[in-house]
């Protein structure tokens, strides 16, 4: 089992399958955990009135050469077969929505004839993930591929990466180092439809169908006040959309205009995709100029009571203090910088140690992942020259 899981209104509607080839039981279980090892599962677990994170483990594509198996599913998930505007649950969910935000209800009852259930979503969001090390995760977010990929993609969008480096305090290279893990810098082709799984989750997922009920209202109205048609809106099997793989929800709160057209548009557009991402981490905690993560070499003298698995927590200690617990820093760090000790689990029971200093939280908020967190990190640092 994985040590660590998952992690934001509109016009026509084609349902797609998706269908991953499987080039090795190794290879589609390292995918398979890669996809879900994020903030998502627990926040599946936890209360209606948790904020989700934005999230790679959300997508229905792999990384680099790892391929899995995900969708190739013997569903044991039932659900209903019509159309879901043929139900009642959802045309009061519609009659509801078109009420509060003034969208035509007739235009919503259309919308959804074309809408069906999808009980692989079903499944997806079930299936128990499997463990990976950050030796074979570190070898798939941080492949030289991708790594070229991201020097390509800051040159490419070097302006936009720029004006929003300088609006926000985000770094150029940590915002491509993003969106080169969430969708491998917008090539990935989600292949599901965004109000298909959604909906799915919404009206067949009991144990949380109010938060999803609010992410596809958030949908419709993202659609609605953008001029998007919602069936073109692609995204993951738990309803992320687009380049940076945000919620719903999250687009409405961080979703920035950054080609000015008067739109917000994270499917198509990275201008956009880039500005709503620094929207999103700098309102997360970022402060500019302050460091990330480090790999570190331990000495002697340390506890089990020295080490966090939240980057995000209160157990910060200053570098000079971790130096005299033994830590050994691969790099120099201002004596009184702030830094966590954390661990990755890695191959044959072994630990890789880090420190996540305080700007590593956003990085984390974003996917609650710690070999997220590390791995985005580092191919900042690859991408910057480091």
């Amino acid at each position: 089992m994985c040590l660590e899981r998952g992690r934001g209104p509109f016009l026509p509607f084609s349902q797609m399958g998706i269908a991953l080839r499987r080039q090795s039981l190794v290879s589609a279980q390292i995918w398979d955990c890669l996809r879900r090892a994020t903030y998502f599962t627990r926040f599946l677990q936890s209360g209606n009135n948790v904020v989700p994170p934005t999230g790679t483990a959300l997508l229905d594509s792999p990384p680099d050469n790892i391929s899995g198996n995900s969708d190739n599913l013997s569903s044991k998930a039932v659900v209903r077969p019509k159309a879901m505007a043929s139900y009642e649950d959802v045309r009061i969910f519609i009659k509801d929505v078109a009420k509060k935000h003034k969208i035509p209800e007739k235009r919503l009852l259309k919308l959804f004839q074309n809408v069906f259930f999808d009980a692989s979503v079903i499944e997806l969001i079930e299936r128990p993930a499997e463990k990976v090390s950050w030796t074979s995760y570190e070898k798939s977010l941080l492949s030289k591929e991708r790594i070229d990929n991201g020097k390509k993609y800051l040159k490419t969008y070097d302006k936009y990466l720029k004006a929003a480096e300088a609006r926000y305090g985000v770094p150029a290279e940590l915002l491509a180092a993003i969106v080169g893990v969430e969708s491998y810098y917008g090539t990935v082709k989600f292949r599901r439809n965004a109000i298909t799984s959604l909906g799915t989750l919404a009206f067949e997922y009991p144990r949380r169908s109010q938060f999803f009920k609010r992410e596809l209202e958030n949908l419709l109205v993202y659609a609605t006040v953008n001029s998007l048609d919602p069936l073109t809106i692609m995204g993951s099997y738990a309803g992320a959309v687009g380049i940076p793989q945000f919620m719903p929800g999250n687009i409405t709160l961080y979703g920035v205009d950054g080609d000015n057209d008067n739109k917000i548009d994270i499917v198509t557009s990275h201008p956009d995709a880039i500005f709503s991402i620094a929207n999103y981490i700098k309102a997360h905690g970022w402060n500019t100029g302050g460091e990330t993560v480090d790999f570190v070499e331990l000495g002697e003298g340390l506890t089990e009571e020295d080490f966090s698995l939240n980057p995000c927590g209160n157990s910060h200690k200053t570098v000079e203090e971790l130096k005299k617990k033994g830590v050994k820093f691969a790099s120099d760090y201002d004596n009184a910088a702030m830094g966590l000790l954390s661990r990755l689990d890695d191959e044959n029971e072994t630990y890789k140690y880090v420190v996540f200093f305080k700007n590593s939280c956003p990085i984390h908020k974003y996917n609650s992942s710690l070999k997220y967190t590390a791995a985005i990190a580092r191919l900042a640092k690859i991408l910057k020259g480091g």
